[in-house]
């Protein structure tokens, strides 16, 4: 079961960027032109939305009997820990604007989905690109609770120790948005997300879901306000 999560963990990197990739160059190949400037953006958000999809329809899939009925166990318990997911989210919406203000680091929120089409959408007015880019951030957070916390933290504990798998996730939970990283500053954000994410985790006797709410939460005002 193990090798199987982190196959399944290996298909979803890989799936996520290069499915993104070849699209974009599919399209570059048959027209021999370049392609216009709001295709790329748009091109890659839905490849990268097609490949969260197929990743969460696998992980189903390995967990058919248990996937849906523990989701809607998770979310009903969440409920007991909404002021602490609440708390959480304040603290850490404060401190992104105090960084922010200071100048300390500039916050790039296209780490949290692939390329943003906020832009896009206030130049067309479009409810379809509105409607992909929420998908994009709703579903691939809840891919990253299942792996940065049910998996690595949940399943990896049964063969090495809890504070090795904890500390293991956050840092790879962190390097996860390297690749839209300019500066070691722009780390910050990411790792707080990660931190508080696994914090309530924990403290929800490892219940995924209330972590889920919290980074959605947080990654959807930093699109919408940032």
């Amino acid at each position: 079961m193990i090798l199987d999560l982190f196959s399944f963990i290996y298909f979803w990197l890989t799936s996520c960027r290069s499915l993104s990739s070849f699209n974009f160059g599919l399209v570059a190949v048959f027209t021999q032109q370049a392609p216009w400037g709001f295709s790329f953006p748009i091109s890659m958000n839905i490849s990268y939305l097609l490949a969260v999809i197929i990743s969460l329809a696998i992980f189903r899939r390995m967990h058919e009997d248990a996937f849906v009925p523990t989701i809607r166990t998770q979310i009903i318990a969440s409920t007991k820990y909404k002021w602490h997911i609440l708390i959480s989210f304040t603290l850490s919406i404060v401190l992104f604007l105090l960084l922010n203000h200071f100048d300390i680091f500039t916050l790039n929120v296209d780490a949290f989905t692939v390329f943003d089409i906020y832009p896009l959408i206030r130049e067309y007015g479009s409810i379809s690109l509105m409607v992909m880019l929420w998908l994009t951030i709703i579903l691939n957070t809840l891919i990253c609770q299942l792996i940065f916390r049910h998996i690595l933290i949940q399943e990896l504990s049964r063969l090495i120790p809890l504070k090795i798998t904890i500390v293991l996730s956050v840092i790879l939970e962190t390097l996860y948005y390297y690749p839209y990283i300019n500066t070691w500053w722009e780390f910050i954000p990411a790792l707080i997300l990660a931190s508080s994410a696994t914090y309530l985790y924990l403290k929800s006797n490892r219940n995924f879901m209330v972590s889920y709410f919290y980074q959605l939460a947080v990654i959807l005002v930093l699109h919408i306000f940032m």
